[in-house]
């Protein structure tokens, strides 16, 4: 099904889904600043957009930039050993 302009298109990237209305074609493949100015993003998939991106930031993250994957048998003691000294 070859695209028209005017077609409305949901783009999904990894970084959030896009709602873009083809402006113009062209004939052959070109940079990406030209690809740009072939298509716009919709008012309201901006906002939607927008509105997934402050949602995202109000999640709370539990991340910590000394721990990466599974626990060590050392950190797994010290965790055992600490909630020990909680519950006696």
């Amino acid at each position: 099904m070859p695209l028209k302009v005017g077609d409305l298109i949901k783009v999904q990237a990894a970084h959030g889904v896009f709602e873009v209305q083809i402006v113009q074609l062209s004939q052959q493949r070109g940079s990406a600043e030209i690809a740009r100015t072939l298509y716009q993003e919709t008012p309201e998939s901006i906002v939607q957009r927008e509105r997934e991106q402050y949602a995202q930031q109000l999640q709370p993250h539990f991340d910590h930039p000394d721990i990466k994957g599974r626990p060590s048998k050392k950190w797994r003691r010290q965790l055992q050993q600490a909630i020990d000294r909680q519950t006696s």
